[in-house]
């Protein structure tokens, strides 16, 4: 979500008029807000069961390995579970799709989830 320009030159948008119609910014803003959020409760839910959450950061470009999903969650159980977060709709990148995909082929709990609820039934909570 990240690599959406905030503004673009007038030159762009009138390239572009099917994507930078005069909403643009406030869609732009509804989906970070939206997905920041679904990031927020994420965090804030391991929080409170004492999970140790190595989080990405939504406000710039990662710099660790490509397609490295936004959560990495270790239980009090044992468990380690990888979650990418999306806004409804959202889709993982090839990169995010090879890493989860080899990740899940070698046994490890693994979901793409767009609510809380989808992030507690992939942790089994």
């Amino acid at each position: 979500m990240n690599d959406i320009p905030r503004q673009v030159s007038a030159a762009t948008r009138a390239r572009n008029p099917h994507l930078y119609g005069e909403d643009t910014e406030r869609v732009i803003d509804a989906v970070i807000k939206s997905e920041s959020t679904l990031h927020e409760e994420i965090a804030e839910y391991c929080s409170t069961r004492r999970w140790v959450c190595f989080h990405s950061r939504m406000d710039r470009k990662q710099h660790a390995t490509l397609g490295m999903p936004d959560f990495v969650v270790a239980t009090d159980d044992g468990r380690t579970i990888y979650a990418e977060a999306k806004q409804r709709g959202g889709k993982c990148t090839p990169s995010q799709n090879a890493i989860l995909h080899w990740l899940k082929s070698n046994g490890q709990i693994v979901g793409v989830v767009t609510s809380l609820e989808e992030f507690k039934s992939l942790a089994g909570a």
